[in-house]
């Protein structure tokens, strides 16, 4: 199960930065969480850091006039897949006999995607350098 998580974890990393950069985008929080993932790559051995730009330069060519209705379906299914996979995996390790239901699960990621970069990013004035 290890290796499953970790492997749908990398496959839906850069589509999860994906949403969560355009909804920042939507508030206005682009730049403040570019420069936020750049400080955090100069932090980090230079290999790894190369690794987290990449992602960084793939998450800023996405366009979603491009993207479509289609492809933004997708992309907010990759990511809610992600949630599902890590809920299932702590459910086996923790024994949960009983799921979430699926309006509890779709109120979670909507909580989690929409509201918590914007209470992170809310108190953070736009124009302070």
């Amino acid at each position: 199960r290890a290796a499953g998580l970790t492997l749908i974890t990398l496959l839906s990393l850069v589509p999860l930065l994906v949403l969560i950069f355009a909804i920042a985008n939507g508030f206005g929080y682009s730049d403040d969480l570019k420069q936020a993932m750049t400080d955090f790559a100069d932090d980090l051995p230079p290999d790894l850091g190369e690794v987290v730009m990449r992602i960084h330069a793939l998450v800023d060519s996405v366009r979603f006039t491009a993207l479509g209705v289609g492809g933004t379906l997708v992309l907010v299914w990759t990511s809610f897949a992600l949630f599902t996979r890590v809920e299932h995996a702590f459910n086996h390790v923790w024994r949960a006999r009983r799921r979430r239901s699926w309006l509890r699960r779709i109120s979670d990621f909507i909580a989690l995607i929409v509201l918590v970069p914007v209470l992170v990013l809310g108190p953070v004035p736009k124009n302070c350098s």
